[in-house]
């Protein structure tokens, strides 16, 4: 049903209700193109509504109704694309001038000679200043043959075929740069070697590439693959502030070119932005921020990615009202409109950690902040989202929150049922080397527990597993999940704990008892 969903977005209604009128059954793929078009509505809710409150989307005529319906789109979106071809931007000339080329090659087959010539002059010129390799290479092949046939003209043919045999050595010098880019990018998602190896060999592979590079400072493709490439491995090696320096150098090779791709330029701005909240720097974060809203195109999925950035800038650098704002001025339907429902729960976690943070007090609104939509605490608590199957990652942030809401709230007997499904989880899923924050946390929230939830007990017995927190690898690596670093969840949740003075006790004692948390030390940003 994603195909549907996407084909949606990219038809207009007046491209698909055309075809409507020869199909049969027709109030029936018009009621499924409608309730798809709303937006409104999952798959299941659909079914339902065409198909009565029994009907699923595995329902057999369901199934038959919604593959005729990929049919309508497909076809409506050929039809709409392929008239009034445009070339004004980068991504229009790749676009349309791809669709053209495979209708030269067909009209070409067709011995259309004449037709093609004329059409494939038009779009070569259209096209041919944007340096889309491969594209300039199909065409020029094509024109280099039709002026050696029929319409044989030794000038035209030797000018096409001298551009032929430099487009054919620049794809030639694009592949090499693209199989290293490809073989980093792998690396990455299999994840079989460690950052730091895939970030020194991106390195190695940037110093044989950059040759190629300046031999070819107009093709923003080129130039994109080779600066993602540099700007990666940086990033994989832990040199947050020279990958900020290669994409700012970067994006200006890239305006240099007489068109680029938004995309390339989106994912440099949003590359900055992760730099700065890795380097834990506020103030250089706000600033990427503004910078990459310059470039991200609106209601797009890296203007998504670029608010899911900025909540995580405020939350990881304790300006959590930076975060709630954030938070707060998003469109929440864009997460339904370019999300799968499983990367959508991500949001929702988002929403609980800043949620939690109102619950601790963190966060305190004035009456002049926008105001943040109710959140089903309850909910989030008890049920277990997808991605909590997966045992690791994000499913660790899952467990973290859950139990600071028990803790925050006063429901100590629902902790302590957690305490034996803690310990398995740390002895099952969190040794090793990568997951050591988080396996140190989790043995706090075990220390809690045997505290009995008292301040000062927690305090003396998690100091030595606190000290090991502090220790491990910068939080910033590229494994880490926490939403909100550790070491001010352990300050938040000792704030909460059970303080039972004995009788008499004086107030200097309870100002010393409040002092020693605060020498439990936060770790100072930027350090």
């Amino acid at each position: 049903m994603s195909i549907i969903f996407e084909l949606n977005q990219l038809c207009s209604s007046r491209s698909v209700t055309k075809f409507f009128k020869n199909t049969e059954g027709d109030s029936l793929i018009q009621s499924l193109y409608r309730l798809v078009h709303s937006g409104k509505y999952t798959e299941d809710e659909i079914a339902k509504k065409i198909y009565g409150k029994d009907a699923t989307a595995d329902h057999a005529k369901y199934k038959a109704l919604r593959t005729r319906l990929r049919n309508i789109f497909l076809e409506a979106f050929m039809m709409q694309e392929t008239r009034n071809p445009s070339y004004t931007t980068y991504e229009q000339a790749y676009q349309h001038g791809y669709q053209q080329l495979a209708l030269l090659r067909v009209l070409a087959g067709k011995r259309a000679y004449k037709v093609a010539r004329d059409i494939a002059v038009v779009v070569f010129k259209n096209v041919r200043n944007y340096e889309i390799i491969p594209l300039n290479q199909g065409l020029t092949d094509i024109l280099a043959s039709l002026h050696l046939g029929v319409a044989y003209n030794q000038k035209l043919f030797e000018y096409y075929s001298d551009l032929h045999r430099h487009y054919s050595q620049a794809a030639f010098d694009l592949n090499v740069i693209s199989n290293y880019y490809r073989e980093i990018r792998n690396s990455i998602y299999a994840q079989r070697e460690s950052p730091s190896t895939t970030g020194q060999r991106a390195r190695e592979y940037a110093g044989i590439c950059a040759k190629i590079a300046k031999n070819y400072p107009a093709v923003s493709q080129l130039q994109g693959m080779y600066i993602s490439m540099e700007m990666t491995g940086c990033i994989l090696r832990g040199e947050y502030n020279e990958a900020i320096k290669v994409a700012e150098q970067g994006e200006k090779i890239l305006m240099k070119c007489e068109g680029v791709s938004q995309t390339v330029l989106s994912i440099l701005a949003l590359e900055r932005v992760d730099c700065a909240i890795r380097l834990n720097d506020f103030e250089m974060g706000k600033q990427q921020i503004a910078s990459a809203r310059l470039q991200i195109a609106k209601k797009s999925m890296h203007e998504l990615k670029l608010v899911e950035y900025a909540i995580k800038l405020g939350l990881r650098t304790r300006n959590y009202e930076f975060a709630y704002r954030e938070f707060v001025a998003l469109d929440k339907s864009s997460i339904k409109r370019l999300l799968t429902p499983r990367h959508a729960e991500y949001w929702l976690i988002l929403e609980a950690a800043i949620n939690l943070l109102l619950t601790a007090g963190e966060i305190i609104p004035d009456e002049s902040w926008p105001v943040l939509r109710k959140f089903r605490t309850k909910k989030f608590i008890n049920d277990v989202p997808s991605f909590g199957r997966e045992k690791r990652g994000v499913n660790i942030q899952i467990l973290v929150i859950q139990a600071l809401y028990f803790i925050i709230m006063k429901k100590y007997d629902d902790m302590v049922e957690r305490t034996d499904a803690l310990n398995a989880y740390c002895k099952r899923y969190l040794k090793n080397d990568e997951n050591r924050r988080n396996d140190a946390f989790f043995k706090l929230l075990l220390i809690v527990i045997k505290a009995n939830f008292n301040r000062a007990k927690a305090i003396e017995k998690g100091k030595y597993t606190f000290g090991k927190l502090r220790d491990t690898t910068d939080w910033s690596s590229l494994n880490n999940t926490e939403i909100i670093p550790y070491e001010d969840l352990w300050m938040i949740l000792l704030s909460h704990l059970e303080e039972k003075p004995k009788r008499g006790r004086s107030k200097h004692h309870v100002q010393k008892s409040n002092r020693t948390i605060a020498s439990v030390g936060r770790k100072p940003v930027g350090d």
